[in-house]
């Protein structure tokens, strides 16, 4: 009897320690292994956090990649110690990208239940680039036993970046124009989630009258529906701005609120008019329509 439980004891420890798996899913271009940890499933999301139900995305978005159900942490006082590197390798195989320790802010560990489901996600921009396939790698393991690990690559085939914009230069002149949600980040196109704050930025705008170090730029800024009525009107967002430092000035923006009035579900046309108030013969204009998600 005691041979038999000492026997069955070793099976398991045995068992344990070999937990191995290899999963793969073509459609979305999901593969991964694990050895000693465990996990159910690999699921990615896009820039709106929508779960991806193939491996396309366009420059500039967001990939975030949940690991669901994992399992077999060592655990010390209640804690977990997970840890992640991060590649982003091109069709060459060069590595464009690199992350270490995904989890250094954690170093006293993350309560056990809240290890279950881990997150990490990548801003796939400069010096990734659109029209390539790329490889995200991503090596999980427990920092109190290294040799038990996770690794999981996502391939992505990108695109350009899909920000559709009519834009009118006369004498001003944007070097980037971004969408930027407040909590996201920069959006690869017209879409944006109610409830967000999202601020349109010119970056490296060029033309401005300068006078002792100072340029003036105003700017009106309209959000009308598909019917044509007038959502939210601003004839100048920097009313109170006053005299701009030329470095200041290399970065500016608009922030919108997809709120009420505005609904999901609904497209909107966003018009801005971008001004010099010391030389108003010098304008940019850009028109966008922005589809509102939940």
């Amino acid at each position: 009897m005691k041979v038999k439980l000492v026997a069955g004891i070793l099976a398991a420890m045995l068992l344990a320690s070999c937990v191995k798996g290899v999963k793969r899913d073509l459609i979305r271009g999901i593969s991964y292994s694990y050895s000693g940890l465990t996990v159910k499933n690999v699921v990615t999301y896009d820039s709106y956090k929508q779960v991806m139900n193939n491996n396309n995305l366009s420059e500039n978005s967001t990939l975030y990649v949940e690991f669901q159900g994992i399992g077999n942490f060592t655990k010390e006082n209640g804690k977990v110690f997970p840890g992640c590197d991060l590649q982003v390798k091109d069709p060459a195989g060069n590595v464009v990208m690199e992350q270490k320790d995904l989890y250094a802010d954690y170093p006293d560990g993350i309560d056990g239940p809240g290890a279950d489901n881990l997150y990490i996600n990548i801003r796939l921009a400069d010096p990734i680039v659109g029209g390539k396939k790329y490889d995200v790698e991503i090596h999980m393991y427990d920092k109190k036993k290294p040799e038990n690990i996770i690794d999981a690559t996502v391939e992505i085939n990108l695109s350009g970046n899909d920000l559709k914009i009519k834009k009118t230069e006369a004498g001003l002149t944007p070097g980037e124009f971004l969408l930027v949600d407040e909590e996201t980040g920069v959006l690869p196109g017209n879409i944006v989630k109610l409830n967000s704050n999202v601020a349109i930025l010119l970056v490296n705008t060029e033309g401005f009258t300068g006078k002792d170090g100072f340029v003036f730029p105003g700017c009106k800024l309209t959000v009308t529906d598909k019917s044509g009525n007038k959502i939210m009107y601003n004839d100048d967002i920097y009313a109170d701005l006053g005299n701009c430092p030329v470095d200041e000035a290399s970065q500016l923006s608009a922030t919108i609120t997809y709120a009420n009035p505005i609904v999901a579900n609904e497209t909107y046309t966003v018009d801005l008019h971008l001004f010099d108030k010391a030389d108003p013969s010098k304008e940019f204009f850009a028109s966008m329509d922005i589809k509102v998600i939940n």
